[in-house]
């Protein structure tokens, strides 16, 4: 008997079905990718994807609750640059196992491609055309949950969009198609192909032009484009900073590996490459001065503190940014050294050590400087509208803890709000009851910041409490921004005493102690004192007056001016409680 006629039924019987035929139609169902761990590429507008696939972690759900029906419209909270409405809809195994979702607007199209491996999961791929370009995302799961108990829904996996890993290309993706449309002869060749179809993705994604793979012993894209005789590839590495230095495990040098095929060709390009590297630039000399302003206006925009700007503008390319890193590439090239204040473990060192150990041309290395620019600020921005978005989809949130008393960081949600110029969210805030005193992180009483955007807007919203009539009974304490040191000033009984009241442990006497309603909402407190020690030291005496601004009825914020009898006049400013 024939053996294989027993084993084949069983050997079916025992494997899972690699395809199944999806639901008819999703009313009611949920439809929930899991993005974490899928893979993304980018593409010009409707075309295939284009080397490298890169993998992202730490990425939210793409979620799609379909209410009663396959095709519906649903707001969703995507980006302000495109209208708030998509139109979804669900087209059932349109080719045998397979079925798609269409998610539209006039700025967006997505078509999810769900492949079923069983009735209610398997995996998908998406296409996602926006802004003049197409991401391509794979090895995706999906499965389709029974009910859609929040109706109509649309949640996007909004880690992927705004930006991603910037690619080196510059050419290297033709290149890379060509390696891997060439025929070679030889095994080595043909090794070599394979390291470089490997390598040169990853080269895109690190932008790091002589990574190697542990596993190839110390061989870089250089090595192997030089054994190949590769003018093309050769003359790319080097202007992108390859080290032309490397050695492999077994001691080979580059030079080592040029063959014969373009030898001499090859040799020119490494040896003009050592030569631009080891000589000063010629040229009017950067001075000290000029480098170290440079590098202070670079740091601080690396910092994104101008993320705040108004609108929340980010200027790419930014002329200054690029006007500085063309002094340092100057400065660099003909002192072979940084500027004295450089940090080498911050971005902008990353990139000046870069400049120096490598062959780096001048257009490239201003180039990378506003891309890592513009990445850090856009990061940044992120960050903050993130911010703004997740407390206003968490109003329960908000105002519970409010009620309670500070939240997680010390700030009240108002501050917060308002320090990032979000004055829709500042407005939300107080129609719904938040507190809105301003507190700091540390949870004293704070100034709103000057100069961030919709700053009147914000101020004219932020309400202010009536100063009290009187304080008979009360202690103010003041707390300047610049000392822990708190002034006391207390009242027994009216507004003004001169009852000679001594501070503990000092001998300045209080003759007079004056509080002043000045407006609805500010005051003002007089102090004098007397020092007399007695003896051999002269009398002295000061006065204290300090401006409050009430933020509520028993705190604000207030700047007090001392002024003595060595005539050292001085102002400074803090926050103030009284109780």
């Amino acid at each position: 008997m024939n053996i294989s006629r027993i084993l084949l039924p069983l050997l079916l019987m025992g494997t899972p079905a690699l395809w199944a035929l999806g639901p008819d139609n999703m009313t009611g169902k949920t439809l929930r990718l899991g993005m974490n761990g899928m893979q993304i590429s980018r593409s010009p507008i409707y075309h295939a994807p284009v080397p490298p696939w890169y993998t992202l972690d730490e990425v939210c759900d793409f979620v799609v609750a379909f209410p009663n029906s396959d095709e519906f419209t649903a707001e969703v909270d995507y980006s302000v640059r495109l209208s708030n409405e998509v139109t979804v809809s669900y087209h059932p195994n349109t080719k045998e196992n397979e079925a798609c979702v269409k998610i539209e607007s006039a700025e967006l199209s997505i078509l999810l491609t769900l492949t079923y491996t069983s009735n209610t999961g398997g995996t998908a791929t998406v296409a996602w055309h926006e802004a003049g370009n197409t991401r391509h995302l794979r090895n995706i799961s999906f499965t389709v949950e029974n009910g859609a108990e929040e109706g109509s829904r649309v949640q996007f996996p909004e880690e992927i969009i705004p930006y991603g890993p910037e690619i080196w290309n510059d050419g290297l993706c033709d290149i890379l198609r060509n390696i891997e449309r060439g025929v070679y002869s030889s095994e080595a060749d043909r090794l070599y192909q394979r390291r470089l179809t490997t390598l040169l993705p990853v080269i895109m994604v690190l932008h790091d032009a002589s990574y190697t793979n542990p596993d190839y012993k110390g061989n870089t894209a250089l090595h192997y484009a030089c054994a190949l005789g590769h003018v093309e590839l050769v003359r790319w590495l080097v202007n992108h900073g390859a080290n032309l230095e490397l050695r492999t495990e077994k001691g080979a040098g580059i030079d080592a590996c040029v063959g014969s095929r373009n030898g001499d060709t090859i040799r020119a390009i490494l040896k003009q490459a050592r030569r631009e590297r080891d000589y000063p630039l010629r040229g009017p000399q950067v001075e000290n001065q000029e480098a170290d302003e440079a590098v202070a206006w670079l740091e601080a925009a690396f910092t994104c503190a101008d993320v705040n700007s108004e609108l929340y503008e980010i200027p790419f390319p930014d002329a200054k940014a690029e006007e500085y890193a063309d002094l340092l590439y100057v400065y660099v090239r003909q002192n072979r050294e940084f500027p004295r204040q450089v940090d080498v473990t911050e971005p902008l060192g990353n990139l000046l050590v870069w400049l120096r150990d490598a062959n780096i041309h001048r257009g490239m290395f201003c180039e990378a400087v506003q891309k890592q620019l513009y990445t850090l600020r856009a990061a940044a921005l992120l960050q903050h509208q993130k911010a703004g978005k997740t407390l206003a989809l968490l109003p329960h949130m908000i105002l519970t803890r409010e009620n309670e008393g500070m939240p997680y960081d010390g700030a009240t949600a108002v501050y917060r709000a308002a320090c990032e110029g979000n004055a829709e969210l500042v407005r939300w805030l107080i129609d719904n009851g938040a507190d809105c005193r301003l507190r700091d992180e540390h949870g004293h009483t704070a100034e709103l910041p000057q100069g961030i955007p919709n700053e009147a807007a914000i101020r004219a919203m932020l309400p202010s409490a009536p100063a009290p009539e009187n304080v008979a009974g009360k202690t103010f304490t003041f707390t300047g921004t610049q000392s822990d040191d708190p002034i006391v000033i207390s009242w027994k009984q009216q507004n003004s005493e001169t009852d000679g009241e001594v501070r503990q442990d000092e001998d300045w006497c209080i003759e007079e102690k004056n509080y002043n309603r000045t407006g609805n909402h500010t005051a003002t407190i007089t102090r004098a004192t007397q020092w007399a020690p007695g003896g051999s030291y002269a009398a002295g005496w000061r006065t204290q007056k300090f401006n409050l601004s009430f933020t509520s009825a028993t705190e604000g914020t207030a700047t007090c001016t001392e002024e003595s009898k060595t005539g050292e006049n001085l102002t400074f400013t803090g926050s103030f409680t009284l109780r």
